[in-house]
């Protein structure tokens, strides 16, 4: 489980860097 929400974290972190760029 732990794996899969450090995933989660780093996809949301990749798409607001998208969004701020």
């Amino acid at each position: 489980m732990i794996n899969h929400i450090m995933l989660v974290i780093l996809q949301t972190e990749d798409r607001s860097i998208h969004m701020a760029n």
